[in-house]
């Protein structure tokens, strides 16, 4: 075997080691990179979602960074604010339904404040802050109604 030949093979030989290494690489990255997904997917499958009704008014509620609350009160005239640290919490929307809206649900009540209010927001960073949601109808039914949310 002359020493060209033997260059010859011993470069191609070289080449393959490092396109070997190359493609172990590119492998290793990209399974890295899908572990991580599936377990960011895995941890956005473990938070939940809450509802909040009348009930739990005076609670303590705690939440995880991302998680969502729902706000579920009766009777249409509930008017909501926050108290504390306003970047815990962020209100993504608000909403009333009228009776009948949910199967079967018909009641009694004046035109103006018929339905359920939903108050829906979301966890964004550590901190406490207080939900608080006042009436402004009259009658015997409860007027106020407050919640401390802490999210860490």
């Amino acid at each position: 075997m002359n020493e060209q030949s033997w260059n010859g093979r011993n470069s191609r030989a070289l080449s393959e080691r490092r396109s070997t290494r190359t493609l172990l690489t590119i492998v290793s990255a990209l399974a890295m990179t899908l572990g991580s997904l599936v377990a960011g997917a895995a941890g956005a499958s473990t938070l939940t979602s809450i509802t909040l009704g009348a009930s739990a008014n005076g609670n303590v509620v705690t939440l995880n960074k991302g998680e969502h609350i729902t706000v579920d009160l009766a009777n249409a005239t509930w008017k909501f604010s926050t108290v504390g640290n306003r970047k815990a919490l962020k209100l993504a929307s608000l909403s009333i339904t009228k009776p009948g809206a949910k199967t079967g649900a018909t009641h009694i009540c004046l035109p103006s404040n018929c339905g359920d209010v939903f108050a829906n927001y979301y966890a964004l960073q550590p901190g406490l802050i207080r939900l608080i949601a006042e009436r402004t109808g009259t009658g015997s039914a409860m007027l106020h109604w407050t919640v401390v949310i802490r999210v860490r």
